[in-house]
């Protein structure tokens, strides 16, 4: 017998607890905007943009798997 799942976030919901989690950081900047990064060694991949302006999803700046680093 199969069993359906409806769940707006199934990756987590079906997820291995055996294999290691991606560590994820959210980036928030001046505009209310959202970004989820990961660690890598150039400074942070852009994994998925949160936001309710839609010039943002256009911007080039923030397509994911873009790098982005940040300057002291």
């Amino acid at each position: 017998m199969s069993s359906l799942l409806y769940t707006p976030i199934p990756e987590q919901a079906l997820e291995d607890q055996s294999v290691e989690q991606n560590q994820f950081h959210e980036i928030h900047l001046e505009n209310n905007t959202i970004l989820q990064t990961e660690k890598v060694e150039e400074g942070y991949k852009i994994v998925r943009i949160i936001s309710t302006d839609c010039q943002d999803y256009l911007n080039p700046m923030f397509q994911p798997g873009s790098v982005i680093n940040f300057k002291n």
